[in-house]
Protein backbone atom coordinates (compact mmCIF):
# COMPACT_ATOMS: atom_id res chain seq x y z
CA UNK A 1 0.00 0.00 0.00
CA UNK A 2 1.12 3.22 -0.81
CA UNK A 3 1.73 6.35 1.37
CA UNK A 4 -0.59 8.16 -0.90
CA UNK A 5 -3.09 5.29 -0.03
CA UNK A 6 -2.67 4.98 3.39
CA UNK A 7 -5.90 5.20 5.96
CA UNK A 8 -6.71 7.98 7.52
CA UNK A 9 -4.97 7.44 11.47
CA UNK A 10 -6.66 10.28 12.49
CA UNK A 11 -9.35 7.44 14.08
CA UNK A 12 -8.34 4.32 15.66
CA UNK A 13 -6.19 1.79 13.98
CA UNK A 14 -7.50 -1.04 12.49
CA UNK A 15 -5.40 -2.11 9.59
CA UNK A 16 -1.91 -2.11 8.62
CA UNK A 17 -0.40 -4.35 5.81
CA UNK A 18 2.43 -5.71 8.18
CA UNK A 19 2.65 -5.41 11.90
CA UNK A 20 5.82 -5.67 14.19
CA UNK A 21 6.10 -7.19 17.72
CA UNK A 22 9.16 -5.80 19.13
CA UNK A 23 11.02 -2.18 18.64
CA UNK A 24 14.58 -3.58 19.47
CA UNK A 25 17.54 -3.24 16.63
CA UNK A 26 15.74 -6.38 14.50
CA UNK A 27 12.47 -5.10 14.15
CA UNK A 28 13.21 -1.19 13.72
CA UNK A 29 15.40 -2.09 10.79
CA UNK A 30 12.39 -4.01 9.32
CA UNK A 31 10.12 -0.94 10.29
CA UNK A 32 12.90 1.30 8.42
CA UNK A 33 13.00 -1.11 5.32
CA UNK A 34 9.63 -1.29 4.54
CA UNK A 35 9.16 1.93 5.33
CA UNK A 36 11.60 3.14 2.69
CA UNK A 37 9.38 1.18 0.32
CA UNK A 38 6.41 3.13 1.18
CA UNK A 39 4.98 -0.29 2.85
CA UNK A 40 2.09 0.74 5.43
CA UNK A 41 3.23 -1.11 9.13
CA UNK A 42 2.68 -0.90 12.69
CA UNK A 43 5.03 -1.65 15.30
CA UNK A 44 4.21 -2.50 18.88
CA UNK A 45 6.78 -2.14 21.61
CA UNK A 46 5.84 -2.82 25.13
CA UNK A 47 8.63 -0.79 26.52
CA UNK A 48 8.46 2.74 27.14
CA UNK A 49 11.42 3.03 25.17
CA UNK A 50 12.85 1.47 21.52
CA UNK A 51 16.06 -0.56 21.85
CA UNK A 52 14.95 -4.13 23.37
CA UNK A 53 18.12 -5.27 24.79
CA UNK A 54 20.28 -2.12 24.05
CA UNK A 55 20.24 0.00 26.65
CA UNK A 56 22.49 3.23 27.10
CA UNK A 57 22.89 4.62 30.34
CA UNK A 58 23.53 8.72 30.27
CA UNK A 59 25.69 9.74 33.42
CA UNK A 60 24.02 12.31 35.70
CA UNK A 61 27.80 13.47 36.47
CA UNK A 62 29.43 13.36 33.28
CA UNK A 63 26.79 13.42 30.40
CA UNK A 64 28.70 10.70 29.00
CA UNK A 65 26.97 7.20 27.95
CA UNK A 66 27.58 3.70 28.22
CA UNK A 67 26.25 0.37 27.08
CA UNK A 68 23.98 -1.62 28.97
CA UNK A 69 23.27 -4.05 26.72
CA UNK A 70 25.03 -5.33 23.73
CA UNK A 71 28.61 -3.16 23.31
CA UNK A 72 30.71 -4.14 20.16
CA UNK A 73 30.44 -5.51 16.70
CA UNK A 74 33.19 -7.31 15.00
CA UNK A 75 35.53 -6.93 11.50
CA UNK A 76 33.50 -8.92 9.05
CA UNK A 77 29.98 -8.39 10.44
CA UNK A 78 29.02 -6.67 7.31
CA UNK A 79 25.08 -6.79 8.05
CA UNK A 80 25.64 -4.85 11.24
CA UNK A 81 28.54 -2.74 9.40
CA UNK A 82 26.42 -1.44 6.27
CA UNK A 83 23.18 -0.11 8.53
CA UNK A 84 25.59 1.87 10.54
CA UNK A 85 26.76 3.17 7.53
CA UNK A 86 23.99 4.09 5.65
CA UNK A 87 22.77 5.42 8.33
CA UNK A 88 25.82 7.89 8.70
CA UNK A 89 27.04 6.60 11.97
CA UNK A 90 30.33 5.07 10.79
CA UNK A 91 32.21 8.49 11.48
CA UNK A 92 30.91 7.35 15.27
CA UNK A 93 33.01 3.77 15.45
CA UNK A 94 35.91 3.40 17.06
CA UNK A 95 38.17 0.21 18.18
CA UNK A 96 37.60 -0.79 22.02
CA UNK A 97 40.65 -0.48 24.04
CA UNK A 98 43.00 -2.92 24.79
CA UNK A 99 46.58 -1.61 25.15
CA UNK A 100 47.88 -3.15 28.46
CA UNK A 101 47.96 -6.03 30.45
CA UNK A 102 45.01 -8.55 30.89
CA UNK A 103 44.33 -10.42 34.43
CA UNK A 104 43.27 -13.42 35.28
CA UNK A 105 41.63 -13.79 38.70
CA UNK A 106 42.25 -17.93 39.81
CA UNK A 107 39.53 -19.15 42.95
CA UNK A 108 42.57 -19.44 45.08
CA UNK A 109 44.89 -15.87 44.46
CA UNK A 110 45.26 -13.67 46.71
CA UNK A 111 46.34 -9.89 45.15
CA UNK A 112 49.37 -10.36 45.14
CA UNK A 113 49.55 -12.98 42.46
CA UNK A 114 47.30 -12.16 40.25
CA UNK A 115 48.16 -13.46 36.92
CA UNK A 116 48.73 -10.29 35.25
CA UNK A 117 49.72 -10.24 31.27
CA UNK A 118 47.77 -12.71 30.13
CA UNK A 119 46.37 -13.37 26.59
CA UNK A 120 43.13 -13.99 24.84
CA UNK A 121 40.72 -12.66 27.30
CA UNK A 122 41.02 -9.32 25.79
CA UNK A 123 38.10 -7.40 23.17
CA UNK A 124 41.07 -6.54 20.77
CA UNK A 125 40.18 -5.91 17.15
CA UNK A 126 36.14 -4.97 18.01
CA UNK A 127 34.05 -1.88 17.25
CA UNK A 128 31.80 0.07 19.30
CA UNK A 129 29.46 3.35 18.73
CA UNK A 130 30.59 6.23 20.11
CA UNK A 131 27.56 7.36 22.59
CA UNK A 132 26.49 4.25 23.00
CA UNK A 133 24.26 1.82 20.19
CA UNK A 134 21.66 3.90 21.50
CA UNK A 135 22.57 6.17 18.50
CA UNK A 136 22.33 3.18 16.15
CA UNK A 137 18.28 3.08 17.81
CA UNK A 138 17.78 7.16 17.54
CA UNK A 139 18.84 6.81 13.76
CA UNK A 140 16.56 4.33 12.88
CA UNK A 141 13.95 6.20 14.87
CA UNK A 142 14.71 9.43 12.91
CA UNK A 143 14.55 7.99 9.84
CA UNK A 144 11.78 6.05 9.89
CA UNK A 145 9.79 9.42 11.19
CA UNK A 146 11.76 11.42 8.26
CA UNK A 147 10.51 8.84 5.43
CA UNK A 148 7.06 9.58 6.89
CA UNK A 149 6.14 6.52 9.07
CA UNK A 150 6.76 7.99 13.13
CA UNK A 151 3.03 7.48 13.43
CA UNK A 152 3.47 3.95 13.40
CA UNK A 153 5.59 3.19 15.85
CA UNK A 154 3.84 2.95 19.13
CA UNK A 155 5.69 2.38 22.80
CA UNK A 156 4.05 1.07 25.88
CA UNK A 157 2.28 -1.34 23.13
CA UNK A 158 2.16 -4.90 24.69
CA UNK A 159 0.94 -7.71 22.70
CA UNK A 160 -1.23 -10.07 24.25
CA UNK A 161 -3.23 -12.17 21.24
CA UNK A 162 -1.91 -13.05 17.84
CA UNK A 163 -5.32 -15.15 15.80
CA UNK A 164 -5.08 -16.52 12.69
CA UNK A 165 -7.85 -15.33 10.13
CA UNK A 166 -9.01 -17.02 7.11
CA UNK A 167 -6.32 -14.44 5.18
CA UNK A 168 -5.45 -12.29 7.91
CA UNK A 169 -3.94 -11.73 11.22
CA UNK A 170 -5.49 -10.24 13.99
CA UNK A 171 -3.17 -8.41 17.07
CA UNK A 172 -4.60 -7.82 20.31
CA UNK A 173 -2.65 -5.26 22.45
CA UNK A 174 -2.91 -2.86 25.17
CA UNK A 175 -1.74 0.50 26.28
CA UNK A 176 -2.49 2.46 29.16
CA UNK A 177 -5.21 4.66 30.00
CA UNK A 178 -3.55 8.51 28.97
CA UNK A 179 -4.07 11.13 31.32
CA UNK A 180 -7.66 11.92 31.43
CA UNK A 181 -9.18 8.82 30.19
CA UNK A 182 -9.18 7.10 33.35
CA UNK A 183 -8.74 7.91 37.00
CA UNK A 184 -8.09 5.48 38.36
CA UNK A 185 -5.69 4.04 35.89
CA UNK A 186 -5.59 0.68 34.13
CA UNK A 187 -5.24 -0.37 30.09
CA UNK A 188 -7.20 0.04 26.57
CA UNK A 189 -7.32 -3.19 24.23
CA UNK A 190 -7.03 -2.89 20.80
CA UNK A 191 -6.72 -5.03 17.34
CA UNK A 192 -5.13 -4.47 13.97
CA UNK A 193 -5.70 -6.57 11.52
CA UNK A 194 -2.73 -7.27 8.82
CA UNK A 195 -1.63 -9.26 6.30
CA UNK A 196 1.65 -10.13 7.82
CA UNK A 197 2.80 -10.34 11.43
CA UNK A 198 6.48 -10.26 12.22
CA UNK A 199 7.25 -11.14 16.01
CA UNK A 200 10.95 -9.66 16.43
CA UNK A 201 11.08 -10.06 20.27
CA UNK A 202 13.02 -13.04 22.39
CA UNK A 203 10.88 -16.35 21.51
CA UNK A 204 10.37 -17.60 24.73
CA UNK A 205 9.14 -14.45 26.17
CA UNK A 206 6.26 -14.37 23.35
CA UNK A 207 5.45 -18.06 24.05
CA UNK A 208 5.31 -16.92 27.67
CA UNK A 209 3.24 -13.23 27.12
CA UNK A 210 1.41 -13.56 24.43
CA UNK A 211 -1.29 -15.74 23.56
CA UNK A 212 -1.26 -18.13 20.15
CA UNK A 213 -4.43 -19.12 18.74
CA UNK A 214 -4.59 -21.53 17.14
CA UNK A 215 -2.17 -23.20 19.38
CA UNK A 216 1.07 -24.17 18.86
CA UNK A 217 1.58 -28.07 18.34
CA UNK A 218 3.24 -30.07 20.66
CA UNK A 219 6.32 -30.45 18.78
CA UNK A 220 6.25 -26.96 17.44
CA UNK A 221 6.17 -25.59 20.84
CA UNK A 222 8.90 -27.60 22.08
CA UNK A 223 11.18 -26.58 19.72
CA UNK A 224 10.60 -22.94 19.91
CA UNK A 225 11.10 -23.25 23.93
CA UNK A 226 14.58 -24.48 22.71
CA UNK A 227 15.81 -20.86 21.29
CA UNK A 228 17.62 -19.38 24.04
CA UNK A 229 17.75 -16.05 24.23
CA UNK A 230 21.38 -14.65 24.42
CA UNK A 231 22.23 -13.25 27.73
CA UNK A 232 19.18 -12.88 28.97
CA UNK A 233 20.24 -14.46 32.18
CA UNK A 234 23.14 -12.02 32.57
CA UNK A 235 23.46 -8.48 34.45
CA UNK A 236 25.88 -6.02 33.63
CA UNK A 237 27.47 -3.63 35.59
CA UNK A 238 29.25 -0.30 34.59
CA UNK A 239 31.47 1.66 36.58
CA UNK A 240 32.49 5.62 35.99
CA UNK A 241 35.53 6.79 37.25
CA UNK A 242 37.02 10.68 36.87
CA UNK A 243 40.79 9.08 35.12
CA UNK A 244 41.94 6.02 34.32
CA UNK A 245 43.46 4.47 36.52
CA UNK A 246 43.88 1.38 35.37
CA UNK A 247 45.15 2.39 31.85
CA UNK A 248 47.83 4.50 33.97
CA UNK A 249 48.95 1.43 35.75
CA UNK A 250 49.42 -1.03 32.86
CA UNK A 251 46.52 -3.01 32.70
CA UNK A 252 43.57 -2.90 29.84
CA UNK A 253 40.99 -3.38 31.81
CA UNK A 254 39.97 -6.71 31.10
CA UNK A 255 39.83 -9.60 33.53
CA UNK A 256 38.42 -13.20 33.70
CA UNK A 257 38.22 -13.86 37.44
CA UNK A 258 37.13 -16.95 39.19
CA UNK A 259 36.14 -15.20 42.13
CA UNK A 260 33.63 -12.29 41.54
CA UNK A 261 31.10 -11.05 41.73
CA UNK A 262 32.20 -10.43 37.99
CA UNK A 263 33.31 -12.62 36.21
CA UNK A 264 34.38 -11.26 33.17
CA UNK A 265 35.31 -7.09 33.18
CA UNK A 266 36.33 -4.59 30.34
CA UNK A 267 37.21 -1.15 29.71
CA UNK A 268 34.27 0.86 28.58
CA UNK A 269 35.43 4.51 28.46
CA UNK A 270 34.52 6.51 25.17
CA UNK A 271 36.68 7.14 22.40
CA UNK A 272 39.59 9.36 23.11
CA UNK A 273 39.51 10.80 19.48
CA UNK A 274 36.53 12.25 19.35
CA UNK A 275 35.16 15.47 19.70
CA UNK A 276 33.39 14.94 22.79
CA UNK A 277 34.75 14.75 26.21
CA UNK A 278 36.32 11.50 26.87
CA UNK A 279 34.78 9.84 30.02
CA UNK A 280 36.50 6.44 31.83
CA UNK A 281 34.51 3.29 32.91
CA UNK A 282 35.18 -0.11 33.70
CA UNK A 283 31.92 -2.71 32.80
CA UNK A 284 31.67 -6.28 33.71
CA UNK A 285 29.30 -9.25 33.64
CA UNK A 286 28.30 -10.80 37.32
CA UNK A 287 28.68 -14.55 37.59
CA UNK A 288 26.37 -14.69 40.13
CA UNK A 289 22.76 -16.75 39.29
CA UNK A 290 19.98 -14.81 38.98
CA UNK A 291 18.16 -15.87 41.94
CA UNK A 292 21.70 -15.54 43.93
CA UNK A 293 21.51 -11.80 42.72
CA UNK A 294 17.96 -11.18 44.14
CA UNK A 295 19.22 -12.11 47.81
CA UNK A 296 22.75 -9.98 47.60
CA UNK A 297 20.79 -7.53 46.03
CA UNK A 298 22.09 -5.09 49.01
CA UNK A 299 25.67 -6.07 48.99
CA UNK A 300 26.28 -5.99 45.02
CA UNK A 301 27.27 -2.88 44.87
CA UNK A 302 30.25 -3.59 48.10
CA UNK A 303 31.10 -6.69 46.49
CA UNK A 304 31.76 -5.49 42.73
CA UNK A 305 33.80 -2.13 44.33
CA UNK A 306 36.11 -4.91 46.67
CA UNK A 307 36.50 -6.82 43.80
CA UNK A 308 38.07 -3.80 41.57
CA UNK A 309 40.05 -2.28 44.46
CA UNK A 310 41.84 -6.25 44.62
CA UNK A 311 42.60 -6.32 40.95
CA UNK A 312 43.17 -2.16 40.10
CA UNK A 313 43.75 -0.93 43.86
CA UNK A 314 42.47 1.50 46.25
CA UNK A 315 41.38 3.88 43.79
CA UNK A 316 38.91 1.63 42.07
CA UNK A 317 36.69 2.54 45.48
CA UNK A 318 35.84 5.87 44.20
CA UNK A 319 33.49 5.30 41.41
CA UNK A 320 31.55 8.56 40.53
CA UNK A 321 28.76 6.40 39.01
CA UNK A 322 28.06 2.46 39.13
CA UNK A 323 25.11 0.92 37.64
CA UNK A 324 23.79 -2.37 37.58
CA UNK A 325 21.22 -3.71 34.95
CA UNK A 326 19.77 -7.11 35.77
CA UNK A 327 18.32 -8.41 32.49
CA UNK A 328 17.17 -11.88 34.21
CA UNK A 329 14.22 -9.54 36.22
CA UNK A 330 13.36 -8.23 32.77
CA UNK A 331 9.96 -10.31 30.93
CA UNK A 332 10.04 -8.87 28.18
CA UNK A 333 13.62 -10.29 27.91
CA UNK A 334 13.87 -13.41 29.97
CA UNK A 335 11.68 -15.85 30.09
CA UNK A 336 11.67 -18.61 33.05
CA UNK A 337 13.74 -20.36 30.68
CA UNK A 338 16.53 -18.31 31.10
CA UNK A 339 16.83 -17.86 34.71
CA UNK A 340 20.70 -18.55 34.38
CA UNK A 341 24.16 -17.81 33.02
CA UNK A 342 24.80 -19.61 29.68
CA UNK A 343 28.36 -20.82 29.73
CA UNK A 344 28.84 -20.77 25.91
CA UNK A 345 27.03 -18.97 22.96
CA UNK A 346 23.99 -20.94 22.05
CA UNK A 347 23.32 -22.11 18.50
CA UNK A 348 19.45 -21.80 17.96
CA UNK A 349 17.91 -24.50 14.98
CA UNK A 350 15.28 -23.49 13.34
CA UNK A 351 13.77 -26.01 10.97
CA UNK A 352 11.55 -22.61 9.82
CA UNK A 353 11.02 -19.05 10.56
CA UNK A 354 7.93 -18.89 9.07
CA UNK A 355 5.37 -20.28 11.20
CA UNK A 356 3.68 -23.74 9.73
CA UNK A 357 -0.20 -23.17 9.55
CA UNK A 358 -0.26 -19.83 9.21
CA UNK A 359 -0.38 -19.67 4.83
CA UNK A 360 3.14 -17.90 5.28
CA UNK A 361 1.59 -14.73 7.46
CA UNK A 362 3.72 -14.92 10.57
CA UNK A 363 7.05 -14.70 10.53
CA UNK A 364 9.48 -14.79 13.79
CA UNK A 365 12.37 -12.59 13.45
CA UNK A 366 14.89 -10.62 15.93
CA UNK A 367 18.36 -11.79 16.41
CA UNK A 368 17.96 -15.26 17.74
CA UNK A 369 16.67 -16.42 14.39
CA UNK A 370 19.42 -15.42 12.80
CA UNK A 371 21.49 -18.62 11.32
CA UNK A 372 25.54 -19.98 12.88
CA UNK A 373 27.63 -17.54 15.22
CA UNK A 374 25.46 -14.60 14.19
CA UNK A 375 22.60 -15.92 16.13
CA UNK A 376 22.47 -13.28 19.42
CA UNK A 377 24.54 -10.56 18.35
CA UNK A 378 23.93 -7.62 16.59
CA UNK A 379 24.93 -8.86 13.34
CA UNK A 380 22.37 -11.50 13.82
CA UNK A 381 19.63 -8.67 14.61
CA UNK A 382 20.22 -7.25 11.51
CA UNK A 383 20.53 -10.11 9.10
CA UNK A 384 17.02 -11.78 10.64
CA UNK A 385 15.61 -8.33 9.80
CA UNK A 386 17.12 -8.45 6.16
CA UNK A 387 16.24 -11.71 5.63
CA UNK A 388 12.42 -10.90 7.12
CA UNK A 389 12.56 -7.77 4.88
CA UNK A 390 13.30 -10.24 1.40
CA UNK A 391 10.07 -12.42 2.54
CA UNK A 392 7.93 -9.62 3.38
CA UNK A 393 9.40 -7.98 0.23
CA UNK A 394 7.99 -10.74 -1.87
CA UNK A 395 4.43 -11.30 -0.54
CA UNK A 396 4.17 -7.43 -0.41
CA UNK A 397 4.19 -4.88 -3.23
CA UNK A 398 3.41 -1.73 -2.96
CA UNK A 399 1.12 0.06 -5.40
Amino acid sequence: MSVENRPDRSEKLAFADVVIIGGGLSGLATAYKLAKLGIDFQLLEARERFGGRILTFESARSSACFDLGPSWFWPGQEHIKGLITELGLDRLIYTQYSSGDAVFEAQDSPRASLQRGVSGISMEGSYRLQGGLIALIDALVNQISLLGFGDRLSLCSTAVAVTKLSDKVRVSYSQPHSRGQSIGGGTIESNIICQQLVIASPVRSVLENVKIDPQLDTARQAELETVATWMAGHSKVVVEYKKPFWREAGFSGDVISQIGPMSEIHDASSNSNHSEPQAFALFGFLGIAPAVRKQQAERLRELILAQLVRIFGDQANSPIELVIQDWAAEPLTASKHDQFIADHHPINHWSTTIEPGWSGSLIWSGSETANGHTNGYLEGAVLASNQTFQQLESRLKPT
